[in-house]
């Protein structure tokens, strides 16, 4: 049964460890069966779809942009990011919200034990048993992991790439960046453009985010938005890349604010006037 089943649940007991050894869960007692499909199981499905929907979107965000930048450099190959903004983007920047999303990720908050006794047993019981109905509705309904909900994530991704370029790119098409003559130069735009993805990634993550708690607040504004100004500031400072020195100066400029503004703004605006379209069809 456990070899033929999709998901195998092995029970400890006095015939043997054989069935425990080929599934896929293995319980100490019956009694533990319940969380594992009503609560871990219902988790996991919502989980997992909400992490493959935003890692296709997060990485179009800052893939596409490089796509488009290629028809201003003759498609020679040039990256619109500095090597190491690239290396660092999954690896480093974005990784750990994703991660404590998919850990943590949950619609309500569970009940201690539901197989606890004591004075609030009978009515915590009573409560699980007209949940049962409904408790695997998304999943059974394959409500989250939809064609529509991936296409309206892909076209939410290319647009917010889309937005995330080109302000940056014509905003500094005209004028100065400081009172010493700089003018505006690749790399100004490129950390412009890359400062507004990291916040707005971690932004639309932190709108869907069902339940916080204090993992999603470290990893996404500690190890996530502040790690990359503290790298940023590192980086451009001890390397001497082309884009060297080149934050300091954008800091004291009202292009890099500006840009960064205008990006969340948009970003957020279009993403509420989805909302509310969905909402009223």
């Amino acid at each position: 049964m456990i070899l033929e089943a999709h998901i195998g649940v092995g029970l400890y007991g006095e015939e043997g460890i054989q069935a425990v050894q080929a599934s896929d869960y293995a319980l100490g007692e019956f009694r533990y069966l319940w969380e594992l499909l009503l609560v871990h199981g219902r988790f996991n499905y919502i989980r997992q779809s909400e992490m493959i929907l935003y890692f296709f979107y997060k990485n179009l965000v800052f893939t596409l942009p490089q796509f488009l930048f290629s028809h201003y450099c003759a498609y020679s190959g040039q990256t619109v990011y500095d090597d190491w903004y690239l290396t660092f983007y999954n690896l480093v920047f974005t990784a750990l919200p994703l991660f404590m999303r998919a850990l943590f990720e949950r619609d309500y908050e569970v009940p201690k034990r539901w197989e606890s006794i004591g004075e609030n047993a009978i009515d915590e019981k009573k409560s699980l048993i007209k949940k049962i109905p409904t408790v695997y509705k998304v999943g059974m309904g394959n409500q989250l992991f939809t064609l529509s909900r991936f296409i309206l994530w892909i076209s939410n991704g290319i647009l917010h790439a889309i937005i995330v370029f080109f302000i940056p790119l014509h905003a500094s098409e005209v004028g100065i960046m400081d009172s010493d003559g700089k003018s505006f130069d690749q790399w100004s735009f490129s950390i412009a453009s890359f400062s507004s993805i990291i916040i707005i990634v971690n932004l639309k993550l932190a709108i869907n985010i069902k339940l916080w708690n204090k993992f999603h607040h470290i990893c996404m504004f500690g190890l996530s938005i502040f790690l990359y100004f503290v790298f940023i500031l590192i980086y451009d400072a001890v390397t001497y890349t082309s884009s060297y020195n080149t934050i300091y100066t954008l800091l004291s400029t009202h292009y890099y604010y500006f840009c960064i503004l205008a990006n969340i703004f948009l970003v957020c605006a279009i993403d509420v006037a989805i909302i509310k379209i969905l909402k009223f069809t």
